[in-house]
């Protein structure tokens, strides 16, 4: 079921390992794109990219999707959707657009639109989350253009830069999808 599908601007197919190149693994390394990601702990390298996407390709609970420019072919994000309770329908989401220049453009926004659609109505999950840092209004704001609603401030539950930050954790309903579609 993990099949293609697009949006105005963009296409999202799974990420296979063929995917990875040295510029994939430059965003993985760039401290302004993964300031808020967990990679941004340990130096990645073509092999351990490789096998990050390797071990979503096997995992039947994972969605990772690259985020494709329709113009272009472009390789230029990823969005990741993955069960935290197949019985229950529930799952979390998670992106990076890697390409700088594709940033302030609504990209993010566009693309969470468009994974969250397909994941209700393909994959048929009805309750999504996403966290980010507080301090992350960019991640934040594209959650919020795409109907997603804060559900919580989690006080200090982040280190960053040798302190602690908020978290947000965000949400969205299968609810939420038929009200937008119907309006």
């Amino acid at each position: 079921m993990k099949e293609q599908f697009q949006s105005e601007r963009l296409y999202f197919r799974p990420l296979r390992v063929a995917d990875v190149t040295e510029r994939y693994v430059a965003w993985m390394n760039d401290p302004v794109v993964n300031e808020f990601l967990e990679v941004k702990y340990e130096q990645q390298s073509y092999d351990s990219v490789s096998a990050f996407v390797s071990a979503a390709e096997l995992d039947p609970d994972t969605y990772l999707y690259g985020i494709f420019d329709q113009n272009s072919g472009q390789h230029i994000g990823n969005i990741k959707f993955t069960y935290t309770k197949r019985r229950h329908k529930t799952g979390d989401l998670g992106i990076v657009i890697g390409e700088k220049l594709y940033w302030g453009k609504g990209i993010a926004t566009e693309s969470i639109r468009a994974m969250t659609k397909f994941v209700m109505q393909i994959v048929g999950v009805e309750q999504i989350s996403a966290g980010c840092y507080e301090i992350n209004r960019g991640s934040t704001r594209a959650f919020e253009k795409a109907g997603y609603r804060v559900e919580a401030i989690i006080r200090n539950n982040i280190a960053y830069g040798g302190g602690r930050v908020n978290g947000i954790l965000l949400g969205f309903s299968s609810d939420e999808l038929i009200e937008r579609v119907n309006e």
